[in-house]
């Protein structure tokens, strides 16, 4: 003969089903939601398309995971260094730099790239390219945006002919990898 559930063993089970979730507002967005609107941002950045990563990201206020919201700093700053057009942002351009900074001294490469990025930026082009050249000979390139900053800061044409092709390979989005006139002829 099989047990009735009792109402312990009913509450047990509804507290260990239930899942996270995370007020925003007066919305709920739960642990799952806030997940796949960071991917959604990533997918964005990957591609350049950086209206729709600002779109995704105006859907929440404050998700309490501070992994999600570390990743969406990461992507609200490389939105803010990839879209600028002014150079006089001197100050945010430092401020980027100095996230990358403290964010590189992790095992990702990701932020050494976004760091070196951030340096050519900024006009550290030694710096930049430091980064890159040894991100290059390990072969720990993380992505088509890497490549091209790397061919903009380096001074052979066979490596810049050799990262704007690497460039066309990773990218997802293949108008990315157009050198500046200014870079293509020297």
């Amino acid at each position: 003969m099989k047990a009735a559930p009792t109402v312990t063993g009913i509450f047990l089970f509804a507290a260990l089903a239930a899942r996270p979730a995370y007020p925003c507002l007066n919305e709920v967005m739960r642990q799952e939601e806030a997940i796949k609107m960071v991917t959604k941002v990533e997918q964005a950045l990957e591609i350049a398309d950086y209206n729709a990563a600002e779109v995704a990201m105006r859907t929440h206020k404050r998700i309490h995971d501070d992994k999600i919201e570390d990743r969406l700093a990461d992507a609200r700053k490389l939105i803010f260094l990839r879209t600028r057009t002014d150079k006089t942002e001197r100050e945010q351009l430092a401020l980027v730099a100095d996230h990358f900074k403290v964010r590189a001294k992790g095992k990702d490469v990701k932020f050494k790239a976004w760091l070196a990025e951030s340096y050519e930026a900024l006009g550290k082009t030694e710096d930049a390219l430091a980064i890159l050249d040894d991100l290059k000979k390990r072969d720990l390139v993380p992505d088509a945006f890497a490549y091209m900053s790397y061919a903009r800061l380096t001074a052979k044409a066979a490596d810049r002919d050799a990262a704007v092709a690497a460039c066309k390979v990773r990218a997802k989005n293949k108008a990315i990898c157009v050198l500046p006139a200014n870079v293509a002829k020297s």
